[in-house]
Protein backbone atom coordinates (compact mmCIF):
# COMPACT_ATOMS: atom_id res chain seq x y z
CA UNK A 1 0.00 0.00 0.00
CA UNK A 2 1.17 3.48 -0.89
CA UNK A 3 0.42 6.30 1.57
CA UNK A 4 1.38 10.00 1.62
CA UNK A 5 1.31 12.05 4.81
CA UNK A 6 0.23 15.70 4.45
CA UNK A 7 0.79 18.35 7.12
CA UNK A 8 -1.40 21.42 6.79
CA UNK A 9 -0.76 24.31 9.15
CA UNK A 10 -3.69 26.70 9.63
CA UNK A 11 -3.01 30.21 10.90
CA UNK A 12 -5.93 31.91 12.57
CA UNK A 13 -5.88 35.69 12.99
CA UNK A 14 -9.33 36.37 14.42
CA UNK A 15 -9.80 33.53 16.92
CA UNK A 16 -7.53 30.99 18.45
CA UNK A 17 -8.36 27.49 17.22
CA UNK A 18 -8.10 24.52 19.49
CA UNK A 19 -6.76 22.69 16.45
CA UNK A 20 -3.37 24.17 15.60
CA UNK A 21 -2.70 21.42 13.13
CA UNK A 22 -4.90 18.96 11.14
CA UNK A 23 -3.28 15.68 10.15
CA UNK A 24 -4.83 13.80 7.15
CA UNK A 25 -3.81 10.76 5.06
CA UNK A 26 -4.52 9.71 1.49
CA UNK A 27 -4.00 6.10 0.49
CA UNK A 28 -4.84 3.20 -1.80
CA UNK A 29 -4.86 -0.56 -1.33
CA UNK A 30 -5.35 -1.98 -4.84
CA UNK A 31 -9.14 -1.76 -4.64
CA UNK A 32 -9.86 1.74 -3.40
CA UNK A 33 -8.35 5.16 -3.11
CA UNK A 34 -9.38 6.85 0.11
CA UNK A 35 -8.84 9.74 2.47
CA UNK A 36 -8.41 9.26 6.21
CA UNK A 37 -8.99 11.82 8.92
CA UNK A 38 -11.24 10.90 11.80
CA UNK A 39 -12.99 8.46 9.45
CA UNK A 40 -12.45 7.02 5.98
CA UNK A 41 -13.93 8.37 2.74
CA UNK A 42 -13.72 6.15 -0.36
CA UNK A 43 -12.67 8.50 -3.15
CA UNK A 44 -12.33 6.05 -6.04
CA UNK A 45 -12.71 2.39 -6.91
CA UNK A 46 -9.66 1.11 -8.79
CA UNK A 47 -10.35 -2.63 -8.71
CA UNK A 48 -11.54 -4.80 -11.59
CA UNK A 49 -14.02 -7.15 -9.93
CA UNK A 50 -17.70 -6.93 -10.89
CA UNK A 51 -18.70 -7.72 -7.31
CA UNK A 52 -17.52 -5.09 -4.84
CA UNK A 53 -17.50 -5.33 -1.06
CA UNK A 54 -16.82 -2.01 0.66
CA UNK A 55 -15.26 -2.86 4.05
CA UNK A 56 -16.38 -1.57 7.45
CA UNK A 57 -12.91 -0.29 8.25
CA UNK A 58 -9.66 0.59 6.56
CA UNK A 59 -6.55 0.70 8.70
CA UNK A 60 -8.78 0.19 11.71
CA UNK A 61 -10.84 3.32 11.02
CA UNK A 62 -14.55 3.27 10.13
CA UNK A 63 -15.56 3.84 6.52
CA UNK A 64 -18.29 6.48 6.73
CA UNK A 65 -18.48 8.06 3.26
CA UNK A 66 -18.49 7.27 -0.45
CA UNK A 67 -16.99 10.34 -2.07
CA UNK A 68 -18.19 12.28 -5.09
CA UNK A 69 -17.77 10.30 -8.36
CA UNK A 70 -16.16 7.39 -6.44
CA UNK A 71 -17.80 4.71 -8.65
CA UNK A 72 -18.70 6.94 -11.59
CA UNK A 73 -19.09 4.99 -14.86
CA UNK A 74 -17.87 1.68 -13.43
CA UNK A 75 -19.83 -0.22 -16.05
CA UNK A 76 -18.58 -3.68 -15.13
CA UNK A 77 -19.85 -3.56 -11.55
CA UNK A 78 -22.91 -5.77 -11.01
CA UNK A 79 -23.18 -5.81 -7.22
CA UNK A 80 -21.96 -3.63 -4.35
CA UNK A 81 -22.11 -4.41 -0.66
CA UNK A 82 -22.00 -1.33 1.60
CA UNK A 83 -20.96 -1.36 5.29
CA UNK A 84 -23.23 -0.57 8.23
CA UNK A 85 -20.79 2.23 9.20
CA UNK A 86 -21.62 4.25 6.08
CA UNK A 87 -23.20 7.68 6.67
CA UNK A 88 -22.86 9.65 3.44
CA UNK A 89 -23.00 8.94 -0.30
CA UNK A 90 -21.54 11.73 -2.42
CA UNK A 91 -22.68 13.43 -5.60
CA UNK A 92 -22.60 11.22 -8.69
CA UNK A 93 -21.10 8.48 -6.51
CA UNK A 94 -22.62 5.65 -8.59
CA UNK A 95 -23.50 7.55 -11.74
CA UNK A 96 -23.82 5.40 -14.89
CA UNK A 97 -23.22 2.09 -13.07
CA UNK A 98 -25.48 0.46 -15.61
CA UNK A 99 -24.66 -3.10 -14.54
CA UNK A 100 -26.22 -2.57 -11.13
CA UNK A 101 -29.75 -3.93 -10.73
CA UNK A 102 -30.05 -3.64 -6.96
CA UNK A 103 -28.11 -1.93 -4.20
CA UNK A 104 -28.89 -2.19 -0.51
CA UNK A 105 -28.34 1.07 1.39
CA UNK A 106 -27.83 0.58 5.14
CA UNK A 107 -29.93 2.45 7.68
CA UNK A 108 -26.85 4.33 8.85
CA UNK A 109 -26.78 6.53 5.72
CA UNK A 110 -28.15 9.97 6.62
CA UNK A 111 -27.39 11.96 3.44
CA UNK A 112 -27.09 11.30 -0.29
CA UNK A 113 -25.67 13.80 -2.78
CA UNK A 114 -27.22 15.00 -6.01
CA UNK A 115 -27.26 12.56 -8.97
CA UNK A 116 -25.76 9.80 -6.81
CA UNK A 117 -27.52 7.16 -8.95
CA UNK A 118 -27.95 9.11 -12.17
CA UNK A 119 -28.10 7.04 -15.38
CA UNK A 120 -28.55 3.76 -13.46
CA UNK A 121 -31.53 2.72 -15.58
CA UNK A 122 -31.79 -0.86 -14.27
CA UNK A 123 -31.36 -0.06 -10.59
CA UNK A 124 -33.77 -0.83 -7.75
CA UNK A 125 -32.70 0.63 -4.41
CA UNK A 126 -33.23 -1.59 -1.37
CA UNK A 127 -33.74 0.58 1.69
CA UNK A 128 -35.60 0.96 4.97
CA UNK A 129 -38.86 2.73 5.58
CA UNK A 130 -38.43 6.28 6.84
CA UNK A 131 -34.69 6.31 6.16
CA UNK A 132 -32.85 9.07 4.32
CA UNK A 133 -32.51 6.70 1.38
CA UNK A 134 -36.26 6.07 1.35
CA UNK A 135 -36.88 9.82 1.26
CA UNK A 136 -34.28 10.22 -1.49
CA UNK A 137 -35.90 7.51 -3.64
CA UNK A 138 -39.34 9.06 -3.22
CA UNK A 139 -38.07 12.56 -3.96
CA UNK A 140 -36.36 11.57 -7.21
CA UNK A 141 -38.95 8.99 -8.33
CA UNK A 142 -36.52 6.07 -8.20
CA UNK A 143 -37.45 2.39 -8.10
CA UNK A 144 -37.04 1.01 -4.61
CA UNK A 145 -37.98 -1.91 -2.38
CA UNK A 146 -38.34 -1.52 1.36
CA UNK A 147 -36.44 -3.85 3.68
CA UNK A 148 -38.02 -3.47 7.10
CA UNK A 149 -36.29 -5.46 9.82
CA UNK A 150 -39.55 -5.41 11.82
CA UNK A 151 -41.50 -7.00 8.95
CA UNK A 152 -43.91 -4.11 8.28
CA UNK A 153 -43.29 -4.18 4.53
CA UNK A 154 -40.82 -6.61 2.95
CA UNK A 155 -38.68 -8.94 5.01
CA UNK A 156 -36.39 -11.86 4.36
CA UNK A 157 -35.08 -14.39 6.81
CA UNK A 158 -31.62 -15.61 5.90
CA UNK A 159 -28.44 -17.25 7.06
CA UNK A 160 -24.89 -16.25 6.16
CA UNK A 161 -21.49 -17.83 5.90
CA UNK A 162 -18.17 -16.12 5.43
CA UNK A 163 -18.84 -15.77 1.71
CA UNK A 164 -22.58 -15.89 0.98
CA UNK A 165 -26.16 -15.55 2.17
CA UNK A 166 -29.02 -18.03 1.87
CA UNK A 167 -32.56 -16.67 1.71
CA UNK A 168 -34.53 -19.07 3.92
CA UNK A 169 -37.96 -17.45 4.15
CA UNK A 170 -39.93 -14.55 2.71
CA UNK A 171 -42.44 -13.11 5.20
CA UNK A 172 -43.34 -9.85 3.51
CA UNK A 173 -46.56 -8.44 2.16
CA UNK A 174 -46.29 -9.85 -1.36
CA UNK A 175 -46.74 -8.25 -4.75
CA UNK A 176 -43.67 -7.91 -6.96
CA UNK A 177 -40.72 -9.25 -4.96
CA UNK A 178 -37.13 -8.37 -5.78
CA UNK A 179 -34.51 -10.70 -4.35
CA UNK A 180 -31.77 -8.41 -2.99
CA UNK A 181 -28.24 -8.96 -4.22
CA UNK A 182 -26.97 -8.95 -0.63
CA UNK A 183 -28.32 -9.84 2.79
CA UNK A 184 -26.27 -9.25 5.89
CA UNK A 185 -23.55 -7.81 3.70
CA UNK A 186 -23.14 -11.09 1.79
CA UNK A 187 -24.24 -11.90 -1.75
CA UNK A 188 -27.50 -13.83 -1.92
CA UNK A 189 -26.54 -17.04 -3.71
CA UNK A 190 -29.12 -19.60 -2.56
CA UNK A 191 -32.92 -19.64 -2.34
CA UNK A 192 -33.73 -22.37 0.17
CA UNK A 193 -36.42 -25.04 0.03
CA UNK A 194 -39.74 -23.55 1.10
CA UNK A 195 -38.45 -19.97 1.02
CA UNK A 196 -41.66 -18.78 -0.68
CA UNK A 197 -43.84 -21.83 -0.03
CA UNK A 198 -47.56 -20.95 0.10
CA UNK A 199 -46.83 -17.21 -0.10
CA UNK A 200 -50.12 -16.49 -1.82
CA UNK A 201 -49.69 -12.71 -1.90
CA UNK A 202 -46.60 -12.88 -4.13
CA UNK A 203 -47.33 -12.11 -7.80
CA UNK A 204 -43.84 -12.01 -9.32
CA UNK A 205 -40.29 -12.84 -8.24
CA UNK A 206 -37.24 -11.13 -9.69
CA UNK A 207 -33.70 -12.51 -9.35
CA UNK A 208 -30.40 -10.67 -9.43
CA UNK A 209 -27.34 -12.17 -11.02
CA UNK A 210 -25.90 -13.27 -7.66
CA UNK A 211 -28.32 -16.21 -7.26
CA UNK A 212 -26.65 -19.48 -8.23
CA UNK A 213 -28.80 -22.10 -6.51
CA UNK A 214 -32.56 -22.55 -6.08
CA UNK A 215 -33.47 -25.52 -3.93
CA UNK A 216 -36.41 -27.82 -4.64
CA UNK A 217 -39.82 -26.52 -3.68
CA UNK A 218 -38.72 -22.95 -3.06
CA UNK A 219 -41.93 -21.57 -4.63
CA UNK A 220 -44.37 -24.45 -4.09
CA UNK A 221 -47.96 -23.40 -3.57
CA UNK A 222 -47.58 -19.72 -4.53
CA UNK A 223 -51.08 -19.69 -6.01
CA UNK A 224 -50.96 -16.11 -7.31
CA UNK A 225 -47.43 -16.14 -8.71
CA UNK A 226 -47.72 -15.28 -12.40
CA UNK A 227 -44.13 -14.72 -13.55
CA UNK A 228 -40.42 -14.85 -12.86
CA UNK A 229 -37.68 -12.61 -14.17
CA UNK A 230 -33.92 -13.07 -14.06
CA UNK A 231 -31.14 -10.52 -14.50
CA UNK A 232 -29.62 -10.81 -17.97
CA UNK A 233 -26.16 -11.42 -16.52
CA UNK A 234 -27.26 -14.42 -14.45
CA UNK A 235 -25.58 -17.52 -15.89
CA UNK A 236 -27.44 -20.08 -13.80
CA UNK A 237 -31.11 -19.43 -14.56
CA UNK A 238 -33.32 -18.25 -17.40
CA UNK A 239 -36.98 -17.43 -17.99
CA UNK A 240 -39.14 -18.27 -20.99
CA UNK A 241 -42.80 -17.30 -21.12
CA UNK A 242 -42.58 -16.31 -17.44
CA UNK A 243 -41.48 -19.82 -16.37
CA UNK A 244 -38.20 -20.47 -14.55
CA UNK A 245 -35.59 -22.82 -16.09
CA UNK A 246 -31.94 -23.54 -15.57
CA UNK A 247 -29.66 -21.48 -17.80
CA UNK A 248 -29.58 -23.85 -20.80
CA UNK A 249 -33.29 -24.70 -20.40
CA UNK A 250 -32.87 -28.44 -19.94
CA UNK A 251 -34.63 -28.35 -16.55
CA UNK A 252 -37.95 -26.71 -15.71
CA UNK A 253 -37.40 -25.46 -12.17
CA UNK A 254 -40.72 -23.79 -11.44
CA UNK A 255 -43.94 -23.04 -13.23
CA UNK A 256 -45.61 -19.76 -12.24
CA UNK A 257 -48.38 -21.36 -10.20
CA UNK A 258 -50.88 -18.51 -10.50
CA UNK A 259 -51.08 -18.50 -14.29
CA UNK A 260 -54.63 -18.66 -15.60
CA UNK A 261 -54.39 -21.15 -18.47
CA UNK A 262 -55.96 -24.58 -17.98
CA UNK A 263 -53.98 -26.25 -20.76
CA UNK A 264 -50.29 -25.70 -21.33
CA UNK A 265 -47.58 -27.16 -23.55
CA UNK A 266 -44.07 -26.57 -22.28
CA UNK A 267 -42.42 -24.52 -25.06
CA UNK A 268 -38.95 -26.09 -24.89
CA UNK A 269 -37.83 -29.75 -25.13
CA UNK A 270 -36.63 -30.16 -21.54
CA UNK A 271 -34.95 -33.21 -19.99
CA UNK A 272 -35.97 -32.71 -16.36
CA UNK A 273 -39.02 -31.51 -14.45
CA UNK A 274 -37.74 -30.29 -11.10
CA UNK A 275 -39.02 -31.27 -7.67
CA UNK A 276 -42.33 -29.50 -6.92
CA UNK A 277 -42.04 -27.68 -10.27
CA UNK A 278 -45.83 -27.41 -10.74
CA UNK A 279 -46.90 -28.01 -7.16
CA UNK A 280 -50.03 -26.07 -6.25
CA UNK A 281 -50.82 -24.81 -9.78
CA UNK A 282 -54.55 -24.66 -9.17
CA UNK A 283 -55.76 -23.82 -12.69
CA UNK A 284 -53.99 -26.47 -14.76
CA UNK A 285 -56.06 -29.30 -16.19
CA UNK A 286 -53.81 -30.57 -18.99
CA UNK A 287 -50.02 -30.49 -19.43
CA UNK A 288 -48.02 -31.62 -22.47
CA UNK A 289 -44.27 -32.15 -22.84
CA UNK A 290 -42.06 -32.63 -25.87
CA UNK A 291 -40.06 -35.80 -26.37
CA UNK A 292 -36.95 -36.08 -24.22
CA UNK A 293 -38.19 -35.75 -20.63
CA UNK A 294 -36.04 -38.21 -18.68
CA UNK A 295 -36.65 -37.13 -15.09
CA UNK A 296 -39.84 -36.19 -13.26
CA UNK A 297 -38.98 -34.85 -9.80
CA UNK A 298 -40.61 -35.49 -6.45
CA UNK A 299 -44.06 -33.87 -6.02
CA UNK A 300 -43.74 -32.44 -9.54
CA UNK A 301 -47.53 -32.06 -10.01
CA UNK A 302 -48.68 -32.49 -6.42
CA UNK A 303 -51.54 -30.31 -5.18
CA UNK A 304 -52.53 -29.34 -8.74
CA UNK A 305 -56.05 -30.14 -7.66
CA UNK A 306 -57.65 -29.75 -11.11
CA UNK A 307 -54.96 -31.60 -13.09
CA UNK A 308 -56.53 -34.42 -15.10
CA UNK A 309 -54.10 -35.18 -17.95
CA UNK A 310 -50.33 -35.16 -18.43
CA UNK A 311 -48.85 -36.14 -21.79
CA UNK A 312 -45.22 -37.17 -22.34
CA UNK A 313 -44.00 -37.70 -25.90
CA UNK A 314 -41.48 -40.20 -24.55
CA UNK A 315 -41.40 -42.27 -21.37
CA UNK A 316 -39.24 -40.93 -18.50
CA UNK A 317 -36.52 -43.04 -16.89
CA UNK A 318 -36.90 -41.49 -13.41
CA UNK A 319 -40.12 -40.75 -11.54
CA UNK A 320 -40.12 -39.15 -8.10
CA UNK A 321 -42.37 -39.81 -5.14
CA UNK A 322 -45.98 -38.58 -4.91
CA UNK A 323 -45.81 -36.92 -8.32
CA UNK A 324 -49.62 -36.80 -8.62
CA UNK A 325 -50.53 -36.41 -4.95
CA UNK A 326 -53.77 -34.45 -4.40
CA UNK A 327 -54.53 -34.10 -8.11
CA UNK A 328 -57.81 -34.75 -9.87
CA UNK A 329 -56.11 -37.56 -11.80
CA UNK A 330 -55.09 -39.42 -8.65
CA UNK A 331 -58.37 -38.77 -6.86
CA UNK A 332 -60.21 -40.50 -9.72
CA UNK A 333 -58.07 -43.66 -9.56
CA UNK A 334 -59.18 -46.81 -7.69
CA UNK A 335 -57.62 -47.84 -4.39
CA UNK A 336 -54.31 -49.69 -4.55
CA UNK A 337 -51.32 -49.37 -6.84
CA UNK A 338 -51.39 -46.43 -9.26
CA UNK A 339 -50.18 -46.85 -12.83
CA UNK A 340 -49.47 -43.94 -15.15
CA UNK A 341 -49.10 -45.72 -18.47
CA UNK A 342 -46.28 -48.21 -17.87
CA UNK A 343 -45.05 -46.38 -14.77
CA UNK A 344 -45.90 -47.59 -11.27
CA UNK A 345 -46.17 -44.07 -9.91
CA UNK A 346 -47.75 -44.36 -6.48
CA UNK A 347 -50.44 -45.86 -4.32
CA UNK A 348 -53.87 -44.84 -3.11
CA UNK A 349 -54.70 -45.99 0.38
CA UNK A 350 -52.46 -48.56 2.04
CA UNK A 351 -50.65 -51.52 0.51
CA UNK A 352 -49.48 -54.52 2.47
CA UNK A 353 -48.75 -58.22 2.25
CA UNK A 354 -47.83 -59.92 -1.01
CA UNK A 355 -47.76 -57.66 -4.09
CA UNK A 356 -47.47 -58.56 -7.78
CA UNK A 357 -46.67 -55.65 -10.08
CA UNK A 358 -48.55 -55.97 -13.35
CA UNK A 359 -46.87 -57.16 -16.54
CA UNK A 360 -45.77 -54.38 -18.90
CA UNK A 361 -44.65 -52.07 -16.10
CA UNK A 362 -41.35 -50.44 -17.06
CA UNK A 363 -40.54 -48.22 -14.06
CA UNK A 364 -41.07 -48.27 -10.28
CA UNK A 365 -41.11 -44.76 -8.83
CA UNK A 366 -39.00 -43.44 -5.96
CA UNK A 367 -40.11 -44.39 -2.42
CA UNK A 368 -42.87 -46.55 -3.96
CA UNK A 369 -43.01 -49.13 -1.15
CA UNK A 370 -40.95 -47.19 1.41
CA UNK A 371 -42.19 -47.63 4.99
CA UNK A 372 -45.08 -49.87 3.90
CA UNK A 373 -46.13 -53.26 5.28
CA UNK A 374 -45.46 -55.28 2.12
CA UNK A 375 -43.94 -58.69 2.78
CA UNK A 376 -43.21 -59.90 -0.76
CA UNK A 377 -43.08 -58.12 -4.11
CA UNK A 378 -42.92 -59.76 -7.53
CA UNK A 379 -41.39 -57.59 -10.26
CA UNK A 380 -42.13 -58.49 -13.91
CA UNK A 381 -39.50 -58.86 -16.59
CA UNK A 382 -40.67 -55.66 -18.29
CA UNK A 383 -39.27 -53.42 -15.53
CA UNK A 384 -36.18 -51.44 -16.61
CA UNK A 385 -35.90 -48.78 -13.90
CA UNK A 386 -36.27 -48.90 -10.11
CA UNK A 387 -35.87 -45.41 -8.66
CA UNK A 388 -34.36 -44.19 -5.39
CA UNK A 389 -35.43 -45.85 -2.14
CA UNK A 390 -38.33 -47.72 -3.71
CA UNK A 391 -38.31 -50.25 -0.85
CA UNK A 392 -36.63 -48.03 1.74
CA UNK A 393 -37.37 -49.00 5.35
CA UNK A 394 -40.02 -51.55 4.35
CA UNK A 395 -39.29 -53.45 7.54
CA UNK A 396 -41.64 -56.41 6.89
CA UNK A 397 -40.30 -57.11 3.39
CA UNK A 398 -38.68 -60.55 3.31
CA UNK A 399 -38.69 -61.39 -0.41
CA UNK A 400 -38.24 -59.71 -3.77
CA UNK A 401 -38.84 -61.75 -6.91
CA UNK A 402 -37.15 -59.92 -9.79
CA UNK A 403 -37.98 -61.40 -13.18
CA UNK A 404 -36.20 -58.67 -15.16
CA UNK A 405 -32.64 -59.31 -16.27
CA UNK A 406 -31.46 -55.74 -16.79
CA UNK A 407 -32.51 -52.90 -14.45
CA UNK A 408 -31.09 -49.45 -13.75
CA UNK A 409 -31.25 -48.99 -9.98
CA UNK A 410 -31.45 -45.72 -8.05
CA UNK A 411 -29.85 -45.00 -4.69
CA UNK A 412 -30.63 -47.09 -1.60
CA UNK A 413 -33.32 -49.08 -3.36
CA UNK A 414 -33.55 -51.78 -0.70
CA UNK A 415 -31.78 -52.89 2.47
CA UNK A 416 -29.70 -56.07 2.61
CA UNK A 417 -32.36 -57.93 4.61
CA UNK A 418 -34.84 -59.30 2.03
CA UNK A 419 -34.03 -62.46 0.12
CA UNK A 420 -33.84 -61.89 -3.62
CA UNK A 421 -34.97 -64.28 -6.31
CA UNK A 422 -33.54 -63.41 -9.71
CA UNK A 423 -31.72 -64.86 -12.68
CA UNK A 424 -28.06 -65.66 -12.17
CA UNK A 425 -25.45 -64.16 -14.47
CA UNK A 426 -27.37 -60.89 -14.93
CA UNK A 427 -26.76 -57.26 -13.94
CA UNK A 428 -29.67 -57.62 -11.50
CA UNK A 429 -27.89 -60.52 -9.82
CA UNK A 430 -24.65 -58.51 -9.61
CA UNK A 431 -26.48 -55.56 -8.03
CA UNK A 432 -28.04 -57.56 -5.21
CA UNK A 433 -24.85 -59.50 -4.50
CA UNK A 434 -23.02 -56.19 -4.03
CA UNK A 435 -25.93 -54.97 -1.89
CA UNK A 436 -25.35 -57.88 0.51
CA UNK A 437 -28.63 -59.70 -0.10
CA UNK A 438 -29.10 -63.45 -0.07
CA UNK A 439 -29.75 -64.24 -3.73
CA UNK A 440 -31.63 -67.31 -4.93
CA UNK A 441 -31.92 -68.54 -8.49
CA UNK A 442 -35.22 -68.23 -10.37
CA UNK A 443 -36.04 -71.39 -12.32
CA UNK A 444 -38.14 -70.62 -15.43
CA UNK A 445 -41.66 -72.01 -15.43
CA UNK A 446 -42.71 -75.00 -17.50
CA UNK A 447 -44.24 -73.97 -20.86
CA UNK A 448 -47.73 -75.09 -21.91
CA UNK A 449 -47.31 -76.65 -25.35
CA UNK A 450 -50.02 -76.91 -28.03
CA UNK A 451 -49.87 -79.05 -31.19
CA UNK A 452 -51.49 -77.03 -33.98
CA UNK A 453 -50.62 -79.02 -37.11
CA UNK A 454 -49.79 -82.64 -37.86
CA UNK A 455 -49.10 -83.90 -41.37
CA UNK A 456 -47.23 -86.71 -43.07
CA UNK A 457 -43.79 -85.22 -42.37
CA UNK A 458 -44.42 -82.12 -40.23
CA UNK A 459 -45.48 -81.30 -36.66
CA UNK A 460 -46.05 -77.64 -35.73
CA UNK A 461 -46.17 -76.65 -32.04
CA UNK A 462 -46.67 -73.42 -30.07
CA UNK A 463 -46.32 -72.52 -26.37
CA UNK A 464 -46.90 -69.64 -23.98
CA UNK A 465 -44.24 -67.00 -23.29
CA UNK A 466 -42.41 -67.57 -20.00
CA UNK A 467 -41.62 -64.58 -17.74
CA UNK A 468 -37.88 -63.92 -17.60
CA UNK A 469 -36.91 -66.57 -20.15
CA UNK A 470 -34.00 -65.80 -22.45
CA UNK A 471 -35.09 -68.48 -24.89
CA UNK A 472 -36.40 -72.00 -25.32
CA UNK A 473 -34.91 -75.45 -25.88
CA UNK A 474 -36.80 -77.65 -28.36
CA UNK A 475 -36.74 -81.43 -27.86
CA UNK A 476 -37.73 -84.46 -29.88
CA UNK A 477 -37.86 -87.25 -27.37
CA UNK A 478 -34.87 -86.76 -25.08
CA UNK A 479 -32.76 -85.08 -27.74
CA UNK A 480 -32.43 -81.27 -27.77
CA UNK A 481 -32.64 -80.41 -31.45
CA UNK A 482 -32.98 -76.62 -31.48
CA UNK A 483 -32.85 -73.40 -29.47
CA UNK A 484 -35.12 -70.46 -30.26
CA UNK A 485 -36.46 -67.20 -28.86
CA UNK A 486 -39.79 -67.69 -30.65
CA UNK A 487 -42.81 -69.35 -29.06
CA UNK A 488 -43.39 -71.76 -31.95
CA UNK A 489 -41.45 -74.44 -33.82
CA UNK A 490 -41.92 -76.64 -36.93
CA UNK A 491 -40.54 -80.19 -36.86
CA UNK A 492 -39.79 -81.02 -40.50
CA UNK A 493 -38.60 -84.08 -42.40
CA UNK A 494 -40.44 -86.56 -40.21
CA UNK A 495 -41.54 -89.97 -41.37
CA UNK A 496 -45.20 -90.59 -42.20
CA UNK A 497 -47.25 -92.66 -39.78
CA UNK A 498 -44.53 -92.53 -37.13
CA UNK A 499 -44.64 -91.68 -33.41
CA UNK A 500 -42.78 -88.72 -31.94
CA UNK A 501 -42.60 -86.98 -28.55
CA UNK A 502 -42.16 -83.18 -28.97
CA UNK A 503 -41.37 -80.98 -25.96
CA UNK A 504 -40.02 -77.55 -25.06
CA UNK A 505 -38.39 -75.93 -22.01
CA UNK A 506 -37.46 -72.36 -21.06
CA UNK A 507 -33.98 -71.28 -20.03
CA UNK A 508 -32.43 -68.22 -18.39
CA UNK A 509 -28.68 -68.01 -18.27
CA UNK A 510 -27.41 -71.47 -17.39
CA UNK A 511 -30.66 -72.46 -15.68
CA UNK A 512 -33.21 -74.54 -17.56
CA UNK A 513 -36.76 -75.09 -16.42
CA UNK A 514 -38.83 -78.24 -16.73
CA UNK A 515 -39.97 -79.59 -20.07
CA UNK A 516 -43.56 -79.11 -21.16
CA UNK A 517 -45.98 -81.97 -20.55
CA UNK A 518 -45.23 -84.65 -23.13
CA UNK A 519 -47.43 -86.92 -25.20
CA UNK A 520 -46.92 -89.19 -28.18
CA UNK A 521 -47.81 -87.59 -31.51
CA UNK A 522 -48.25 -89.69 -34.65
CA UNK A 523 -47.69 -88.31 -38.10
CA UNK A 524 -50.19 -89.25 -40.80
CA UNK A 525 -49.94 -90.64 -44.32
CA UNK A 526 -51.33 -87.59 -46.10
CA UNK A 527 -50.78 -83.85 -46.42
CA UNK A 528 -53.07 -82.38 -43.77
CA UNK A 529 -55.17 -79.51 -45.03
CA UNK A 530 -54.84 -80.49 -48.70
CA UNK A 531 -58.59 -80.92 -49.13
CA UNK A 532 -58.53 -81.11 -52.93
CA UNK A 533 -55.55 -83.52 -52.87
CA UNK A 534 -53.48 -81.52 -55.37
CA UNK A 535 -50.26 -81.75 -53.36
CA UNK A 536 -50.44 -78.19 -52.03
CA UNK A 537 -52.31 -76.22 -49.37
CA UNK A 538 -53.91 -73.13 -50.85
CA UNK A 539 -56.75 -70.67 -50.31
CA UNK A 540 -59.23 -73.11 -51.84
CA UNK A 541 -58.44 -75.64 -49.11
CA UNK A 542 -58.79 -73.01 -46.41
CA UNK A 543 -62.17 -71.89 -47.71
CA UNK A 544 -63.50 -75.47 -47.92
CA UNK A 545 -62.58 -76.15 -44.30
CA UNK A 546 -64.16 -72.85 -43.25
CA UNK A 547 -67.34 -73.68 -45.22
CA UNK A 548 -67.43 -77.11 -43.55
CA UNK A 549 -67.20 -75.48 -40.13
CA UNK A 550 -70.01 -73.10 -41.16
CA UNK A 551 -72.15 -76.10 -42.21
CA UNK A 552 -72.23 -75.19 -45.89
CA UNK A 553 -70.30 -78.18 -47.28
CA UNK A 554 -69.31 -81.63 -46.07
CA UNK A 555 -65.73 -82.83 -46.39
CA UNK A 556 -65.35 -86.21 -48.06
CA UNK A 557 -62.24 -86.95 -45.95
CA UNK A 558 -62.52 -85.26 -42.58
CA UNK A 559 -59.13 -86.58 -41.49
CA UNK A 560 -57.43 -84.31 -44.02
CA UNK A 561 -59.29 -81.32 -42.55
CA UNK A 562 -58.47 -82.26 -38.95
CA UNK A 563 -55.02 -80.67 -39.16
CA UNK A 564 -54.27 -80.90 -35.42
CA UNK A 565 -55.50 -84.50 -35.10
CA UNK A 566 -57.84 -83.82 -32.21
CA UNK A 567 -60.67 -85.84 -33.77
CA UNK A 568 -62.77 -82.95 -35.08
CA UNK A 569 -62.73 -80.34 -37.82
CA UNK A 570 -63.42 -76.96 -36.27
CA UNK A 571 -62.54 -73.28 -36.42
CA UNK A 572 -59.06 -73.96 -35.01
CA UNK A 573 -58.27 -76.16 -38.03
CA UNK A 574 -59.62 -73.51 -40.40
CA UNK A 575 -57.50 -70.78 -38.83
CA UNK A 576 -54.34 -72.95 -38.94
CA UNK A 577 -54.83 -73.55 -42.67
CA UNK A 578 -55.44 -69.85 -43.27
CA UNK A 579 -52.15 -69.09 -41.44
CA UNK A 580 -50.32 -71.69 -43.56
CA UNK A 581 -51.68 -70.07 -46.72
CA UNK A 582 -50.70 -66.61 -45.40
CA UNK A 583 -47.16 -67.79 -44.68
CA UNK A 584 -47.55 -67.36 -40.92
CA UNK A 585 -46.93 -71.08 -40.37
CA UNK A 586 -44.09 -72.56 -42.40
CA UNK A 587 -44.38 -76.27 -43.10
CA UNK A 588 -41.90 -76.56 -45.97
Amino acid sequence: MHRTKLYITISLTITVSVFLQIIAFAGEDGLFKYDISESVTITSYIGTSSQVNVPDTIEGINVTAIGDFAFDKKLNITSISLPSTLQYIGECAFRACRGLTTIEIPKSVTAIGFYAFDLCENLTILCYRGSATHDYALRYNMKFTLLDAQGSDVQFEYTTTASEATLTRYIGNGGDVYIPSTLGGKPVMTIATGAFENCNTVTSINFTETVTSIEAGAFAGCENLTSFSVHENNRFFSVKDGILYNYDQTELISYAHGRQETEYTIPVPIEKIGNSAFRGSKNLRTLSFYEGVKTVGHYAFADCRNLENVYFASEPSYFGTDVFKNTSWQNNQPEGLLYFGNILCGKKGTVSGKISIKNGTSLISAYMFAETSVTSVSIPGSVRYICDRSFYNASLLTELVVNSRDITFGAEVVSSEPKIKCYFGTSVYDFFIKNGNTVLQIVPEKPRMNVLYISNNVIYITWNSIEGAQGYNVYLGNEKIAQTQNTYYTYKGLNPQSMYIPAVSAYAGETEGSKSDQSIISTVSYLSGDIDNNGDIDLSDAMKIFQHVAGKVMLANKKVGDVNSDGKVDLTDAMVVFRIVAGKILIK
